[in-house]
């Protein structure tokens, strides 16, 4: 398991925080729904955002936020139209557990953060 070797000062995510507006699907045979909320992007969800990991959509895009409330926001939408689909988390450790590890990978290098094997 990962662990985080330095903290940053996440305040400064939160203190930038900013209306993001996604456009999520409720369910399998809902419309999309455009939803705001207050954050900041750790990783904006672009299409060079995308996990090569066995096992994963190479065409679903990935992003991370902090939110206004210091909770944590994971975005996913895919390259070929499919409206996305918003989680939050309480803690960037659950965040990072959620994540494919070359996205999780990505995440650590946006904060400045090295990441430590639990080995």
């Amino acid at each position: 398991m990962d662990t985080i070797a330095v903290t940053p000062n996440l305040k400064d995510y939160i203190d930038r925080a900013d209306t993001i507006t996604v456009d999520v699907r409720l369910s399998d045979f809902a419309e999309a729904v455009e939803t705001d909320f207050r954050g900041t992007w750790i990783l904006s969800p672009d299409d060079d955002v995308r996990s090569g990991e066995p096992g994963q959509d190479a065409g679903r895009c990935w992003g991370v936020a902090v939110t206004g409330r210091g909770r944590f926001a994971v975005y996913t939408n895919h390259v070929n139209g499919d409206r996305g689909h918003l989680s939050d988390f309480d803690t960037l450790d659950e965040v990072l557990q959620a994540l494919p590890a070359d996205i999780a990978d990505q995440v650590h290098v946006a904060l400045g953060r090295r990441r430590v094997l639990d080995i």
